[in-house]
């Protein structure tokens, strides 16, 4: 019934989720380091692993990155 329950709850992460999606269309290269370290200059206190989460729920991960 847990399960259940979780439909009727609102998206917390919405608000975050709208940031992100503006930086990213910004910056398409942004992983989610810097897409962090923007929202902390925006004033926002959010966790590096909530932010890595929303990226990849919503299909946002960068894999074109390769080390030099």
């Amino acid at each position: 019934m847990y399960w259940q329950k979780r439909f009727d709850r609102k998206n917390q992460n919405q608000e975050f989720e709208q940031d992100i999606l503006e930086i990213r269309k910004n910056n398409k290269d942004f992983g989610y380091r810097r897409i962090y370290g923007e929202l902390r200059k925006q004033g926002l206190i959010v966790n590096k692993k909530r932010v890595q989460r929303i990226i990849q729920k919503l299909g946002l991960q960068v894999i074109s990155f390769t080390r030099k």
